[in-house]
């Protein structure tokens, strides 16, 4: 959404603090674990530069790259025009995403697989 409303008259703001925030002038992005290439690639989705992601070794991060082609090939059409900032200030106003997290992967799946208690 934040390239497809590059330029535009009625761009939105707010996407980009979602994605990353400024520190000292440099860029850290939400999903930043310190991991180099996975930062390089992050930089380049930002930038909407080109990234070589062939000579990658790290799955997760062509995994990264190749589901952001997907994001892009699949974003419906019709979400494109005059929508956009609306869907965009639904988005930002509307959706909260929550981070739950635990060391344990074997807590992480509990609630999943054990059947409901009444």
């Amino acid at each position: 959404m934040r390239r497809i409303q590059d330029g535009r008259d009625d761009a939105q703001d707010g996407l980009d603090q979602l994605i990353y925030s400024n520190r000292f002038g440099e860029k850290t992005f939400a999903v930043d674990d310190g991991d180099e290439a996975r930062r390089r690639c992050l930089l380049a989705l930002l930038n909407g530069t080109d990234f070589d992601v062939a000579s990658e070794s790290s799955a997760t991060v062509r995994n990264l790259w190749n589901r952001f082609a997907d994001i892009e090939l699949l974003y419906p059409e019709d979400l494109r025009d005059e929508e956009l900032p609306f869907f965009i200030c639904w988005l930002l106003e509307r959706v909260m995403l929550v981070d739950i997290s635990t060391s344990d992967g074997g807590l992480a799946l509990e609630n999943c697989s054990s059947p409901r208690r009444r």
